[in-house]
């Protein structure tokens, strides 16, 4: 399972990485730069992602690990097809940012607080708290690339979004 995964994963990795080239080739240099960061960001916390909040105790690990990564990185070669295509993402107030944000330190805290002997497999408060670091990373590096590539849309959007998105990641983690 492990070894299958593992090829899907090169392959859509191939795909993503001709597409990207494509979407940087028609950015202005700063864009391309920031995007680079962006991309190595993504990766790291995609990594964290595979490595600390994914159980990896039973015989599936390496596939789930490896799809737990792939579907991050997947996530952001989807969103900047999209908003290269013009789709960008609704705009959300200071208000509204701040509310997810509010609700991303109680979920983070909930997290926290759990016995260690509820978590899912080799999941722990160790492997949270690193990915949530680099996840934080990654949110600047996009708000960053945003600022950069689509000055149309709001910090508090770029926040609101990636913020909404890593609510549900914890949640997830919290309920399991």
């Amino acid at each position: 399972m492990g070894v299958c995964s593992a090829i899907d994963a090169r392959q859509k990795q191939r795909v993503r990485a001709q597409a990207t080239s494509k979407v940087s080739a028609s950015m202005p240099a700063v864009a391309q730069a920031s995007l680079q960061k962006l991309q190595a960001a993504a990766s790291k916390f995609a990594d964290a992602r595979a490595a600390h909040e994914t159980d990896l105790s039973g015989t599936a690990r390496a596939a789930l690990s490896i799809a737990a990564r792939t579907a991050e990185l997947d996530l952001l070669a989807q969103d900047l097809r999209q908003y290269e295509a013009g789709k960008l993402p609704p705009a959300l107030s200071q208000a509204q940012a701040a509310a997810l944000d509010k609700e991303l330190n109680v979920i983070y805290g909930k997290l926290m607080k759990k016995p260690a002997s509820t978590y899912a497999g080799a999941v722990d408060k160790d492997g949270i708290r690193a990915t949530q670091r680099l996840w934080l990373a990654y949110r600047d590096a996009w708000m960053n690339f945003g600022a950069v590539r689509y000055p149309s849309v709001t910090g508090e959007t770029w926040a609101g979004l990636l913020t909404a998105r890593r609510n549900a990641q914890l949640q997830d983690l919290l309920e399991n």
